[in-house]
C-alpha cells in the first residue's frame, strides 16, 4: 500500500565537479571521516561536521563542527544547536553548499529484505511485543540466504518520479540499531527510510563517500599531450628570445661545468641503449640550458596556476582548495622530474588512471569542463604552436611579398650542328665551360672596381652584360649558433654536428651544408610545411643564415630564387624583381659556410643575354677539377677566362715574354671587330668601342706602371672615336 510524501534531497555543489543529490533517510552524518555517512575528504569538512535529520517530514541540521562551521543562508550556527531547514535553504559547509530539494513520492512498507508488507505503517505501530520478536527471528533467518549489502551506490539520475520505500524500524535487526544520545526517544523510533528513486538514482545503503577524484572531470591523455607541447613551445621561446637578455649564461655555464664529470661517466652507459645523436645532445650544454630552464618554468607555473601553464591555457587545474592546490602543484612537478626519464610512470593517463606523480601529491589533474577543453584545445593550441613557430620569419618583411623559389634539375646542352667554339675553365670563377659562341658576341676581361669582371657584349643588339665577385659571405658564426639554438640539430644534421663540435669531416657535410642555405633561401609561404618537415619546428638557424645573406647582397625586395646544380656543385641564383633600370643576379655555390657570391650584372635590356650568360658559364657547366691552379706559363691561348685569372693571381707580377704577347694579341683582336667588314648598327659600334676604352683605361691603372699597362694604354690610341666621327 503507498501514499504520497515529502522527499529531503540535499543537493550538494563541489566545485568544479557535477553536483551530487543524496536523499536524507533518517539521519545523515557529514564530515571528512571514514565512518560517517557522507566522507568528503576535503573542502575543510571536519571529521564529524554535521547531521542532518528528517523526522515527520520536518528537516534540520545539527552544527557539530564548532562555532561558524556551518552556515544556513547568511546565519552561522551554534555548535551542537539544531536548526530547521526547508526547501530551497543554502546550507554552507566547509567549501561545499548543500542545497535543501524536495520531492513528492510514492512511500511504500517493506521490510529488511525489501519485501512489500501487507499491513500499513500503522498496523506495524501495532503489533505487540511477541509478533514483532518473531517477526525479527523470520527476518534474520531470510537473511543468511540473501546476499551481503552493496556498498553505496549512486546511478545516474532519470527523469521519472522515484519511488521510496520505508523500513520499518521495529522489525530491524539489533546489531543495526545505532545509539546516538543527541536522539530524544521519540526519535530512536522513527523509521529509517530506503530510497529506490528514478530521479535520484538507487541507494542500498546509507553511507555516501565522496572522493576528490573523479573520473568524468580528470584531465585524459589527449588534453595533457597537448598541455605538454605547449609548455615545451612556450619554454622553447623564452629559451632563444628572453633568455639572452637576461645575462644568466655564466650560471648556466658553472653548472654545467659542475655536471660535466657525472655526463661523461654516464654516457658510456647509455651509448649501447640510446642512438648516438640523441646521446650527444643528451650530453650537450643546450640541453642543460632548456632542461633547466624548462624546471624553473614549470616551478612558477604550479606556484601560479596549481598546474602547468599549457594545461592551464587548455582549461584544466589542479583539484583542491586555493592553497593545497599550489601544493599539490609543486610536489607533483618535483616528482614528475624525477621520474620524467621512466614514460612508464605517466602511462596509466592514457586508461585515464592516475599517473604515479598525482597519486603520490594526492592530486589530480582536472578539466574545468568538457566544452571548454575542447574549445581550447581547437584554439589556443594552434595558435601557440602556430605563433612558436612563425614568429622567426616575421624578422623579414620581404616573405609578405612571396618571394618565389624554383628547383629545376640538371641541364643538359641540346645538340645541334655547331659545335662549342669557347671551351675553357677558370680558377677565380670555379667554372669550367664549353658552348658555342656567336660571331656577335664578344667577351672583355677588365679590372673594375670590383675585382676582375668579365664583360659579355651582344653587338648585333648593343647590349652587354657583367659578371664578377662580390664580397665573400662567412656563416661561421650563424651555423654555430644554429648548433647552440637548436635541439635539433643533431638530429637533422648529424655529420655537420659532429664536424662543429669534434671536427670530424666527412662526405656528408658539403650535401648538409647545401641542404641548409638551400632552405634558407627558399623559404616560401608554399615551402613552409616542407620546411618543417626536413627541419623541425625551429626556423631561428635557417632564418639567420637567410637574413645574413640577403644582408650581405644588398637585397631588400622581392626576389626570386633558382636552385640548380651543375658541375656536381649546387648553386642558387637570385634574381631581385622589380622594374628597376639596373638588375643582379647573384650566383651563390653553396656546400661551405663560406660562400663566394658572384653577380652578372645589366639593365633591362639586357635581360636576355643575362639569362643567355647564366645557362652557359653556370647551369651547364662542367666539373671544375679540384687539382687546377693558375700558371700563366702553362697557358697555350690566352681567351677571356685566362685573362681574368691573371688579374686574379698575377696583376703585380710581370708576365713572361711570351704571356704578354699571348695577351696583347687577345686585346688587338677585339679592336680587330670594329675594322672587321662587317656591319654592325652605330649604337652597337660606339658602345662597344667605350667598352674597349674603359676596360684598357681601368685595367692599366689597376696594374700600375708595369709594362702590360703601359701597352694597354698604347692600345687605346687605336681605337676609332666614333664620337667625332657622329659629329
Amino acid at each position: 500500500m503507498a501514499k504520497k510524501q515529502t522527499l529531503y534531497i540535499l543537493d550538494i555543489k563541489i566545485p568544479d565537479e557535477d553536483s551530487q543529490r543524496i536523499p536524507v533517510q533518517g539521519k545523515i552524518t557529514v564530515g571528512s571521516a571514514s565512518d560517517v555517512d557522507i566522507c568528503i575528504e576535503e573542502f575543510g569538512l571536519a571529521p564529524r561536521h554535521c547531521i542532518f535529520r528528517d523526522n515527520n517530514e520536518v528537516l534540520t541540521v545539527q552544527n557539530t563542527a564548532g562555532d561558524g562551521g556551518v552556515i544556513v543562508g547568511k546565519q552561522e550556527l551554534n555548535h551542537g544547536k539544531m536548526y530547521i531547514v526547508d526547501k530551497g535553504d543554502s546550507v554552507k559547509i566547509g567549501d561545499l553548499t548543500f542545497v535543501i530539494r524536495t520531492e513528492k513520492v510514492d512511500v511504500q512498507f517493506v521490510d529488511k529484505q525489501g519485501e512489500t508488507l501487507t499491513s500499513t505503517f500503522t498496523d506495524v505501530e501495532e503489533m505487540d511485543e511477541d509478533d514483532a520478536k518473531t517477526s525479527s527471528i523470520i527476518s534474520r533467518i531470510s537473511s543468511m540466504f540473501k546476499r551481503n549489502k552493496e556498498e553505496d551506490l549512486i546511478e545516474p539520475e532519470k527523469e521519472d518520479i522515484g519511488h521510496v520505500q520505508v523500513i520499518d524500524h521495529s522489525i530491524q535487526d539489533e546489531d543495526e540499531v545505532e545509539d546516538d544520545e543527541e536522539i530524544d526517544e521519540d526519535e530512536d523510533t522513527a523509521p529509517n527510510r530506503s530510497f529506490s528513486s528514478g530521479s535520484l538514482g538507487k541507494i542500498k545503503s546509507k553511507k555516501v563517500k565522496i572522493s576528490p577524484f573523479t573520473l568524468e572531470r580528470r584531465a585524459g591523455f589527449i588534453v595533457r599531450l597537448l598541455g605538454f607541447i605547449i609548455n615545451l613551445a612556450l619554454v622553447y621561446s623564452i629559451y632563444l628570445y628572453a633568455l639572452p637578455l637576461l645575462k644568466l649564461e655564466s650560471y648556466f655555464q658553472k653548472g654545467f661545468d659542475l655536471l660535466s664529470p657525472f655526463i661523461q661517466k654516464g654516457a658510456p652507459l647509455l651509448s649501447p641503449h640510446v642512438p648516438e645523436n640523441i646521446l650527444i645532445f643528451l650530453s650537450s650544454y643546450t640541453f642543460l640550458k632548456i632542461l633547466s630552464l624548462y624546471l624553473a618554468f614549470e616551478i612558477i607555473a604550479a606556484l601560479f596556476f596549481g598546474c602547468s601553464i599549457g594545461l592551464f591555457l587548455l582549461g584544466a587545474t589542479g583539484n583542491g582548495g586555493f592553497l593545497s592546490k599550489r601544493i599539490k602543484a609543486l610536489i607533483r612537478t618535483i616528482i614528475g622530474f624525477i621520474t620524467s626519464p621512466f614514460l612508464i610512470f605517466d602511462a596509466p593517463v592514457i586508461l585515464r588512471i592516475r599517473s604515479l606523480k598525482e597519486f603520490l601529491s594526492y592530486s589530480q589533474l582536472e578539466k574545468r569542463s568538457n566544452f571548454l577543453s575542447l574549445f581550447l584545445g581547437f584554439t589556443i593550441f594552434p595558435i601557440v604552436l602556430i605563433a612558436t613557430v612563425i614568429w622567426p620569419l616575421v624578422a623579414d618583411p620581404i616573405l609578405l611579398k612571396s618571394p618565389e623559389f624554383l628547383e629545376v634539375k640538371n641541364q643538359v646542352r641540346k645538340k645541334g650542328k655547331r659545335q662549342a667554339n669557347f671551351i675553357s675553365l677558370s680558377a677565380y670563377f670555379k667554372i669550367k665551360t664549353k658552348f658555342y659562341k656567336k660571331d656577335t658576341l664578344e667577351f672583355i676581361p677588365s679590372i673594375e672596381r670590383a675585382g676582375p669582371t668579365l664583360h659579355l657584349m651582344d653587338l648585333k643588339k648593343g647590349v652587354k652584360v657583367s659578371l664578377s665577385k662580390v664580397k665573400e659571405i662567412d656563416l661561421n658564426t650563424e651555423f654555430q649558433k644554429m648548433v647552440e639554438l637548436n635541439p635539433f640539430f643533431s638530429s637533422f644534421t648529424p655529420h655537420l654536428y659532429k664536424f662543429m663540435n669534434e671536427q670530424e669531416d666527412s662526405h656528408e657535410i658539403i650535401r648538409e651544408i647545401a641542404d641548409l642555405q638551400k632552405d634558407a633561401m627558399g623559404i616560401t609561404p608554399m615551402r613552409l610545411h616542407e620546411i618543417l618537415l626536413d627541419h623541425g619546428p625551429y626556423l631561428n638557424g635557417i632564418m639567420e643564415i637567410r637574413l645574413k645573406i640577403l644582408k650581405e647582397l644588398g637585397i631588400v625586395q622581392k626576389f626570386k630564387t633558382t636552385f640548380f646544380n651543375a658541375g656536381r656543385k649546387d648553386y642558387l641564383a637570385i634574381e631581385e624583381s622589380g622594374n628597376t633600370l639596373n638588375k643582379s643576379i647573384y650566383i651563390l655555390p653553396i656546400g661551405s659556410m663560406k660562400i663566394e657570391p658572384f653577380k652578372i650584372h645589366f639593365d633591362k635590356k639586357s635581360s636576355s643575354l643575362a639569362q643567355t650568360f647564366l645557362l652557359n658559364f653556370f647551369k651547364t657547366s662542367g666539373t671544375f677539377p679540384k687539382e687546377f691552379t693558375y700558371d700563366a706559363s702553362m697557358v697555350e691561348q690566352w681567351n677571356a677566362l685566362s685573362l681574368i685569372d691573371f688579374f686574379a693571381f698575377a696583376k703585380d707580377i710581370e708576365p713572361p715574354l711570351a704571356a704578354m704577347t699571348g695577351i696583347l694579341e687577345f686585346y688587338q683582336s677585339k679592336i680587330e671587330v670594329l675594322k672587321s667588314p662587317k656591319e654592325l648598327p652605330a649604337r652597337s659600334k660606339k658602345a662597344y668601342e667605350k667598352l674597349l676604352k674603359d676596360s684598357f683605361n681601368r685595367t692599366s691603372k689597376a696594374l700600375g706602371e708595369s709594362k702590360l699597362a703601359m701597352e694597354l694604354l698604347k692600345l687605346t690610341e687605336q681605337l676609332p672615336d666614333y664620337n667625332k666621327e657622329a659629329k
